[in-house]
């Protein structure tokens, strides 16, 4: 009987023990403030590092509508893990920045009134698209007959590696002729396209890889491909003759 009653005791003793730790573990977490911040680092003197909240909060406020227009990026210039382009889909369902939907539409219908027929084939793409682009690149020059090594090389200098293209900030959009739809040489020569390279700083647009800043921008001739600066900008881009790195180092 006495062996009984120690082992109920003891049962008793446990639930107490285990409804005193559910009670705490229910004690409700404070939410986040700058004031909580505050709490927690007032005794120390070490920097912190910003808080999740925080990043993501930044991110999310609305983009200047000048600021990052000129943003650089390239081989040697990575985009930033903070930017945040504002997407819009424009038409054949391409994907653009808000800012540089209007100016596109503007520069196609100017280009069609003038006879032409400009068609926008790539817009914003993600560092997973990219990085599909550019394997399918190398493996068509390693089904030429290109080593391995010439392949990536060459690959490279027609589609950028994931995280340094243009395409990941919404601001270049690639447009090809409806009658000639191959991204080579030969696009250059379209009637659509010579317009285009004329009259697109007109909408804030610049061609982004001229034929003669290869050394530099170390990209190949694309007269395709259009980044959108803003008027004013591309004004001053085009008056100068200078590719964008040229323009920025002045």
């Amino acid at each position: 009987m006495r062996k009984v009653f120690t082992y109920i005791s003891m049962l008793m003793l446990c639930a107490l023990i285990a409804l005193c730790m559910v009670k705490a573990y229910r004690q409700p977490i404070q939410p986040y403030t700058a004031e909580t911040q505050a709490d927690s680092t007032q005794n120390t003197t070490e920097p912190t590092a910003p808080t999740t909240a925080a990043t993501t909060q930044a991110a999310k406020q609305p983009l200047d509508p000048n600021k990052d227009l000129l943003l650089l990026v390239n081989y040697n210039h990575p985009i930033p893990r903070s930017y945040k382009p504002q997407l819009v889909e424009t038409e054949y369902r391409q994907i653009i920045d808000k800012r540089a939907a209007k100016p596109l539409e503007e520069m196609l219908a100017a280009c069609r009134a003038a006879g032409y027929q400009p068609v926008p084939c790539s817009g914003y793409r993600s560092e997973q698209e990219q990085a599909q682009l550019l394997k399918d690149k190398t493996r068509e020059y390693r089904n030429l007959g290109y080593s391995e090594t010439d392949a990536e090389k060459t690959a490279a200098l027609w589609v950028s590696a994931p995280g340094t293209s243009e395409h990941h900030t919404g601001l270049a959009m690639d447009i090809i002729d409806l009658h000639y739809q191959i991204l080579d040489e030969k696009q250059n020569e379209t009637a659509t396209q010579q317009w285009l390279m004329k009259h697109c700083h007109e909408y804030g647009f610049i061609v982004r890889y001229p034929a003669d800043k290869k050394d530099i921008t170390h990209i190949q001739f694309e007269s395709w491909h259009y980044r959108y600066v803003g008027k004013e900008n591309a004004k001053k881009i085009h008056d100068s003759g200078l590719c964008l790195e040229e323009y920025l180092a002045n």
